[in-house]
């Protein structure tokens, strides 16, 4: 064989060589997002629409479930490679010895008027509650902590909970079957609307109430560290776009979860989202643990050192690591 003929197959060999290398890296660089149906925790579904993981360099797909929960359960079953859940399902987790996930942030500052508590109308004060059915919703950790939380608030005793899916709770409300339900917008809106002289006993804010949504990245997911840094870059950048951008923002959320563009805005506005970690995500997670004591479900105290990662958004977005001392719950 010639010179000539030995120089073609070195070349054909070198690139086969790439592409093979250019194909293991891009199957390595393909991710799964799981994503609730939830306006409050919308950065998933913009960045995915706006080209925002594509720019940093990874392929991710946003899959929808029914819920947030069921996205970090497919999360923890090795399914999917990231979750933005209300923060009892991650801890709940931990507190069992799970460790095959990390939170790397949170989305959520404050609450307000975003969880509402419509009552009959013969309930007028928090203790009228006492002796009647309230109705959470059902594999909702957010909808269970919020009635938990205005319990302990008020001291409440002897409340029968019913668990029923959102569609359920507002049939069962409008026939009287449950005297109350605990839920986030927009379906306390519609439960208004199906029983007359309802009304709304109490918000969120009322209580300080507040349920964060803690990023959470599978353990896989951090081995590729790089690939971690780019999938919370898009989010910070799907972040800023929605703070700078908040119509179109309300559109692409709308589209994504079959929810109007005006009922979006609406459900926007009852919530302070920002990609951060700070006092008060730390504040949610020990908040949350004290529940899961309380109500004798803490097998174990979570490993807070191993399950919170700051130095992912630390070194993307140095500002946005705001604590004042790293978690330490009591």
């Amino acid at each position: 064989m010639d010179m000539r003929s030995w120089r073609g197959v070195w070349s054909m060999a070198v690139l086969v060589l790439l592409c093979a290398t250019r194909a293991e890296a891009g199957e390595a660089r393909r991710y799964v997002f799981g994503s609730g149906v939830d306006p409050s925790g919308p950065y998933q579904v913009i960045a995915e629409a706006k080209g925002f993981f594509a720019k940093h360099g990874v392929h991710v797909t946003v899959k929808k479930f029914s819920s947030a929960t069921a996205a970090f359960r497919a999360l923890q079953a090795g399914e999917i490679d990231a979750a933005v859940p209300g923060t009892l399902t991650p801890v709940s987790a931990l507190a069992q010895g799970a460790s095959n996930f990390r939170i790397v942030g949170s989305t959520r500052l404050t609450q307000n008027k975003f969880s509402a508590a419509v009552v009959d109308k013969t309930i007028s004060k928090p203790q009228d509650l006492v002796g009647k059915k309230v109705a959470m919703a059902q594999g909702s950790p957010s909808s269970h902590l919020w009635f938990e939380n205005y319990a302990r608030y008020h001291k409440l005793d002897g409340v029968q909970r019913i668990w029923l899916q959102p569609q359920e709770q507002l049939i069962a409300f409008s026939k009287g079957e449950v005297d109350a339900i605990f839920i986030w917008r927009p379906w306390y809106t519609k439960a208004l609307e199906v029983r007359p002289g309802s009304r709304i006993l109490a918000y969120d804010a009322d209580i300080g109430h507040v349920n964060d949504t803690p990023i959470t990245f599978s353990t896989k997911l951090m081995e590729d560290r790089e690939s971690a840094k780019a999938i919370l870059r898009a989010l910070i950048d799907a972040d800023e776009f929605l703070a700078a951008n908040r119509k179109e923002g309300a559109e692409i959320i709308g589209k994504a979860f079959n929810i109007s563009a005006a009922e979006t805005l609406e459900i926007l506005d009852t919530v302070g989202l920002k990609v951060q970690l700070s006092d008060a995500t730390f504040k949610d997670l020990c908040d949350n643990t004290r529940f899961l004591r309380e109500t004798g479900k803490l097998q174990s105290a979570p490993n807070w050192k191993q399950a919170v990662v700051p130095d992912l958004l630390r070194e993307e977005a140095p500002a946005r690591v705001n604590y004042t001392k790293f978690i330490e719950c009591q």
